[in-house]
């Protein structure tokens, strides 16, 4: 770590670890009093020892959810109907099974990558720009009884090669 060498010094009377940046400030911070374990990270030019929840960029005291998978899928919608057809009768669905992760009351976030090669958080919804009419939609849902994940894509027309999704299951951890 260029911005800490030679800047950690242990305080053994006070059972912690300070890293000081190349301005000599306190940017992180390891406690470990017998009870209580923390590390936090300040963000640049805040003193650690006296930074609020807000001028942190890390805080173990937190509750933080950690991924415990992540992976990517595509959809391709054939075309179903008559060419030029204007509702969203183009459907592909891809379902998951989060059971699989072993993760009780799993919190999942899924990103679409679009054709600009932007990465979105679902919904998502796709507009003409010419007509203004929605070409297709995007949504992500949980069934709480069998533990799936269902992913959605419905157009007005086929989506070839198919949109690329990417999904995270995340588990809640203990603060």
């Amino acid at each position: 770590m260029d911005a800490l060498s030679g800047k950690l010094t242990f305080e053994k009377s006070k059972n912690r670890i300070i890293g000081r940046d190349a301005d000599n400030v306190a940017r992180l911070l390891i406690l470990a009093n017998g009870t209580d374990f923390v590390m936090k990270v300040s963000k640049d030019g805040i003193d650690v020892l006296t930074a609020t929840d807000n001028q942190l960029i890390f805080n173990s005291g937190n509750n933080l959810p950690k991924i415990v998978h992540t992976d990517t899928f595509t959809l391709v919608t054939a075309d179903f109907a008559a060419s030029g057809n204007s509702y969203l009768t183009q459907l592909a669905t891809e379902i998951i099974d989060l059971d699989q992760f072993d993760v009780i009351n799993p919190i999942v976030w899924v990103f679409i990558e679009n054709a600009l090669g932007e990465v979105i958080p679902l919904p998502y919804y796709s507009f003409n720009f010419n007509t203004g009419a929605l070409s297709y939609q995007a949504i992500a849902s949980v069934n709480t009884v069998s533990n799936d994940l269902y992913v959605e894509i419905r157009s007005t027309a086929a989506l070839s090669p198919g949109v690329t999704f990417r999904y995270y299951v995340l588990q809640e951890t203990s603060a």
